[in-house]
């Protein structure tokens, strides 16, 4: 027989004056109707807490910023610093070149972490300030197959100036959860042919339970 333990010290009855706890162990329940629904809900119920508490892990998480290394490959793309942001060329009113921004050999979170997205960007410098979009791609094979098979996110920026730093705040990004080891590639478009627009990225990572805080 299953039994489901509630935290509960009163014996209610149901509407023909059954009760639903035993009398000698009011925290467990004998009504088999109650049992048989609570045993139908736990699977929901438990979905409801692991969603939950991945949205917990979401908002309530480390979160740490990289530049480019001098010279990105898939490879190796994250450097610690603030001099030197990603820079993406626009096409003509087209997609310009993917440019590696995570290499599947960098660990862009705490070392316990083992999957991460990439929150956030912060733009550092635009060329114009006509519409922008921006595409990050992911994948462990190669940037045409992660297109091809649409794994990608955008987001869209107009900024304020032109120049280098032009006052602009983080803009957050929806991205999806990856596993170490992706690689993110990222490319924008701009009405202007050879225009470019530079960025940080801000990446947290998962899980955050456990931690090792001694």
């Amino acid at each position: 027989m299953i039994r489901h333990r509630l935290d509960r010290v009163a014996v209610p009855v149901d509407e023909d004056g059954q009760q639903l706890f035993s009398e000698f162990n009011p925290g467990y329940i004998v009504d088999l109707v109650t049992q048989a629904s609570l045993a139908v809900l736990s699977p929901i119920v438990d979905e409801i807490l692991e969603e939950v508490t991945e949205i917990e892990e979401h908002f309530h998480n480390d979160e740490l910023w990289w530049g480019r290394v001098a010279g990105p490959t898939q490879d190796h793309a994250i450097d610690d610093n603030t001099n030197r942001p990603y820079t993406l060329t626009s096409g003509n009113n087209d997609w310009g070149v993917a440019v590696p921004i995570i290499g599947r050999l960098d660990n862009p979170v705490k070392p316990w972490q083992i999957e991460f997205d990439m929150h956030r960007i912060a733009i550092s410098a635009v060329d114009n300030v006509l519409p922008w979009k921006i595409r990050f791609l992911y994948g462990n094979q190669s940037f045409l197959e992660a297109r091809n098979a649409y794994r990608w996110t955008q987001t869209m920026s107009i900024a304020s100036g032109v120049g280098s730093n032009i006052g602009a705040g983080p803009s957050d990004i929806r991205m999806r959860v990856l596993p170490l080891g992706y690689i993110v590639w990222a490319q924008c478009r701009n009405v202007t042919l050879g225009d470019t627009i530079s960025f940080f990225i801000g990446v947290h990572g998962y899980p955050v339970r456990d931690l090792p805080y001694a």
